[in-house]
């Protein structure tokens, strides 16, 4: 019975001052409490509990157990800066990149001033790596940010998709 009133207190822990549903009730948790006896008498009847193997992933459980409660109670009231949230999120997730290089800057410049005149980036960058004046693929290679240099990193993030940066 204190198990019983142990476990029924455990899921109204964090309830607050909520009013009462009505009545409630609770054979189900008084029977999963039954079971998980009868199972347990049971794995020691056979000697289940005597088994390396056993032995050692109850010993694993309790230790990650142990971890994952103490990470808890250490991490509870702890609320993340927004801005720091989100570089790590940008930092982790990939990103499509497609990029030319170009062997002379009036060429990175023609290009440019064509991309920012209305012509398409895709266009554009075709038709400079089949004249031979830029090398690039025409699909886009996905990077994490965190893979990209810091200035090349800041340039893509704050473009939309489909967006050019310029160097």
């Amino acid at each position: 019975m204190r198990e019983f009133e142990r476990v029924l207190a455990s899921l109204h822990e964090g309830a607050g001052e909520k009013p009462a549903g009505g009545r409630r009730d609770y054979s189900d948790l008084l029977r999963r409490l039954i079971d998980g006896k009868l199972v347990l008498q049971e794995a020691r009847n056979i000697g289940l509990d005597t088994l390396p193997e056993v032995r050692e992933t109850v010993k694993m459980f309790e230790q990650q157990t142990l971890r994952q409660t103490l990470l808890y109670r250490q991490v509870k009231n702890v609320r993340p800066d927004g801005r720091e949230v989100e570089k790590v999120y940008r930092d982790s997730i990939g990103i499509q990149v497609r990029s030319c290089l170009f062997a002379r800057e009036e060429d990175a410049k023609q290009a440019e001033e064509e991309i920012r005149s209305g012509a398409g980036f895709d266009n554009v960058m075709k038709r400079m790596v089949t004249e031979g004046k830029a090398e690039g693929r025409e699909e886009g290679v996905y990077m994490k940010g965190k893979d990209l240099l810091p200035e090349i990193a800041g340039a893509v993030s704050i473009l939309s998709e489909g967006g050019s940066a310029r160097r």
